[in-house]
């Protein structure tokens, strides 16, 4: 079980983290529907720029060893007990981040139909969530 929970997360970590590489050198694909946008103008909150995006990917990145250290499948010079207290601060932040701010951002957003606000509620979302009780399974499991 660990295993698997484990390449999940990987697995996951390594595609978000490619996609962004991908949006940091000017790909299009996707970027729609991943940056919330004001309902009335159809402008996005924010647009980040290639420092920002390839930020996410290194983060990504990161928590791929993270969790693959964790799981004692690859070894780096880090104590456990911050591999373990980074664990449970990856599962913490992708918990709050399913629940969001409460405006656009989560499943308990109010700002609807918008593209990703469509998204968000049927993947976004879902996968913060799955990704928070997959690293906290990996703790409880370990």
């Amino acid at each position: 079980m660990v295993s698997l929970l484990s390449s999940f997360l990987s697995f996951v970590f390594l595609f978000i983290a490619g996609i962004h590489i991908y949006w940091g050198f000017g790909g299009e694909w996707g970027k729609d529907a991943v940056l919330p946008k004001i309902e009335t103008s159809d402008r996005p909150l924010f647009i980040p720029g290639l420092a920002a995006t390839l930020l996410v990917a290194v983060v990504f990145i990161i928590g791929v060893f993270l969790v693959q250290s964790f799981v004692s499948n690859i070894t780096l010079p880090i104590p456990s007990s911050i591999l373990y207290y980074g664990m449970i601060f990856q599962g913490t932040v992708f918990f709050l981040r399913s629940i969001g701010e409460f405006r656009y951002v989560g499943f308990f957003k109010t700002q609807k139909g918008t593209l990703f606000s469509y998204w968000d509620d049927r993947l976004f979302s879902p996968l913060c969530l799955t990704v928070s009780l997959f690293s906290f399974a990996l703790i409880y499991l370990k």
